[in-house]
Order: structure tokens, then C-alpha cells, then sequence
């Protein structure tokens, strides 16, 4: 029997880090994630408190030591992706599903995927069918 490899799309992850690791060993961080885009979390314990992306995950994650969110978070968590091109859907479902605190701007999925609408319209054929039957 063969077996099929499945695209992977996440190339490599870590997660749950303390922020600690950023400052002890920020030569080997620096090294590792200089260049890679993709995805971060940050947390507030064990509670998430935001989400974003970015083309540098070193330094977006030490601009985050210092900027408005600092003092908000002690522990991330960073995934980069195997594709660029879904580094923004990714985040956009993430941020629709979870909403963390810490982002203003909530995840924006592209509006001619979504099926409300034809079960909205299935909806109002049905109440008016079931209107002209009474």
C-alpha cells in the first residue's frame, strides 16, 4: 500500500514559550526567526491576548516587548507557514474564531465565501410558503 504525503502547512511551530526566552537567548531567536513570516500568538498565562502576522518574527516579537503591549503577555507561541500566501487567511480565521482581547481589528474572511445569505434567502422562501399555506 502506498501512502500519500499531505501538503504540510505549517513548516515549523513553538509554542507556549515564556518571554523569558526572548531576552536569555535572543542571538539564537534572532538567528532562527530573523527571516521568517508567519503567524503569532501572544498569552497572558494560559489566556490568549492576541493575535497577528508578521514578515519578521524576531523582530515583531521584540517590538512587542516594548510597545503598548508589553507588560500584557508573558508567554507566545509562533508558527511559521510552509506558503506565504495563506499567512492572511490563516490569521483571519484565527482572529474570527477566538477574538483575543489584545486586537483591535477583528479577522476578515472574504465576504463571496460566505453562505448566509443563500440560507438567509432559503429562510424567507420558506416563511412565505408557509404563510400562503394558512
Amino acid at each position: 500500500m502506498v501512502r500519500r504525503k499531505h501538503a504540510r502547512l505549517i513548516k515549523y511551530y513553538l509554542e507556549g514559550a515564556s518571554s523569558d526566552l526572548l531576552q536569555l537567548t535572543p542571538k539564537l531567536f534572532e538567528e532562527r526567526f530573523r527571516h521568517e513570516r508567519g503567524i503569532y500568538a501572544l498569552y497572558k498565562d494560559s489566556g490568549l491576548y492576541y493575535i497577528g502576522l508578521t514578515k519578521s518574527l524576531a523582530g515583531r516579537l521584540e517590538n512587542h516587548m516594548k510597545d503598548h503591549h508589553a507588560k500584557k503577555w508573558n508567554r507566545f507561541s509562533v508558527y511559521v507557514l510552509r506558503q506565504k500566501r495563506y499567512l492572511k487567511p490563516v490569521e483571519s480565521l484565527m482572529l474570527t474564531l477566538v477574538k483575543p482581547t489584545g486586537n483591535k481589528r477583528a479577522g476578515r474572511l472574504p465576504r463571496g465565501a460566505s453562505l448566509k445569505p443563500l440560507f438567509r434567502e432559503e429562510l424567507l422562501k420558506l416563511k412565505r410558503s408557509i404563510r400562503q399555506a394558512v
